[in-house]
């Protein structure tokens, strides 16, 4: 199963934002670079094996959404799931 770098690097889905680490406005996504900018946020002694969270948010197939209207949701539904300083 491909991964969402994977997935997004292979035209299968696009990057729209990111919140505090690297984004080169491409719409594809460098993991190694994504990696380190996560990695500068995590205390040194901390021993995480998966420090991401990957959750897919699916509007009904009838509402067109701009990026940004899909920026807006993602931004807000983290803010709400208390994850809104995080990167």
């Amino acid at each position: 199963m491909p991964t969402t770098g994977e997935k997004i690097n292979e035209a299968q889905g696009r990057l729209l934002t990111t919140n505090r680490i690297y984004n080169d406005g491409s719409g594809t996504v460098d993991i190694g670079k994504a990696m380190e900018g996560f990695l500068t946020f995590l205390p040194p002694q901390m021993k995480i094996e998966k420090p991401v969270v990957h959750i897919s948010l699916n509007p009904h197939p009838e509402d067109v959404l701009t990026d940004i209207e899909l920026q807006d949701i993602a931004r807000e539904y983290l803010e709400k799931l208390g994850f809104g300083n995080q990167p």
